[in-house]
């Protein structure tokens, strides 16, 4: 009866744990070794709802400040005031929530990035840096392309993550430089 828990619970803890690893934990990903990062189910769900949020916000100001042009009791100071609100809110709630990622896949050739709208499947040549400021909760992984922000408080195995792209990247700049 102990075995087939032990046994009930690596399954889980292998299957519904924020990191997936095929092989060896300790090792850096290979082809055959691929590693999967992710932010557990109800926190994305979560970025959804703030999402259409916040986009619901911006067509509702809009459409106000549309009607109130229209019957003519909009003044400048009001308009000005609301659009400011707007992309305020916008840098500090829309930008975060589009480019997080979701859920990183480490392998030997790509590092596979998913947001809420799209998945990015990058090779390691196109990745430029990926940084971790001590003041941000962040880390963000700049491409040639676009930037990603990897929230350290959603990857339980945040540190790993990192080590493991940076892993990659040193790779990388190894064949490169020759």
């Amino acid at each position: 009866m102990l075995a087939g828990k032990t046994k009930t619970k690596a399954k889980l803890s292998k299957d519904y744990g924020h990191c997936r690893v095929g092989k060896k934990k300790n090792s850096p990903a290979t082809a055959e070794n691929k590693r999967e990062y992710r932010r557990a189910r109800w926190k994305h769900f979560v970025r959804y709802f703030g999402l259409f949020t916040v986009l619901l916000l911006n067509i509702s100001l809009i459409g106000s400040n549309i009607h109130l042009a229209a019957n003519h009791r909009m003044d400048l100071k009001h308009l000005l005031l609301s659009y400011v609100l707007l992309v305020t809110l916008d840098v500090i709630f829309l930008l975060p929530t589009i480019f997080e990622v979701d859920k990183v896949v480490v392998t030997d050739e790509l590092l596979i990035m998913s947001t809420l709208l799209w998945r990015a499947k990058l090779p390691w040549a196109t990745v430029k840096s990926c940084v971790k400021p001590a003041w941000l909760a962040y880390a963000i992984v700049k491409t040639q392309r676009c930037f990603y922000l990897i929230n350290k408080r959603d990857m339980k195995e945040f540190a790993d993550l990192l080590d493991s792209i940076q892993f990659q990247l040193d790779k990388v700049q190894k064949l490169k430089t020759g």
